[in-house]
């Protein structure tokens, strides 16, 4: 797969969340970008590459981020089968759903365990148990 052409690019920079703003920027300067330089002229051993390349464990980030995503998809699924079930999405629904899906991401310094959390909330409840498969547990501990 190619990239899209530049102008189309451009017109996208405008995204609501500016990722691509963010990684063109990244792409022209920033610690990345001479980590990168400091690998091709001096090799791996360098304290830039070691800090923003070789040592962040960039495997685990996305492993804990898929996990975190299944479990608000299984809620989000909750959701889904409780209103195609004509049933009435109440307070008490309402209330399981916001438990499980937190507002904080994985990288929120002022709510630890997002993950943890999100998995035991998951878990818990009448029908908790059904959930169980989707993360195993040395996935959770492990994030």
């Amino acid at each position: 797969m190619s990239c899209p052409p530049k102008r189309q690019t451009a017109s996208r920079i405008s995204s609501p969340d500016n990722l691509l703003l963010i990684l063109l920027v990244c792409r022209i300067r920033g610690p990345y970008k001479d980590a990168d330089a400091e690998y091709r002229q001096y090799g791996p051993n360098r304290a830039m590459y070691q800090e923003y390349i070789a040592e962040p464990d960039y495997v685990s980030y996305y492993r804990e981020a898929t996990c975190l995503s299944v479990a608000y998809i299984a809620a989000l699924y909750e959701v889904y089968t409780t209103l195609a079930a004509g049933a009435d999405f109440d307070e008490s629904r309402k209330a399981r759903f916001c438990e499980v899906v937190s507002d904080a991401d994985l990288s929120c310094p002022l709510e630890q365990n997002t993950l943890q959390k999100a998995h035991e909330r998951l878990t818990s409840g009448p029908d908790g148990e059904k959930y169980e498969p989707l993360l195993e547990p040395a996935q959770v501990s492990a994030a």
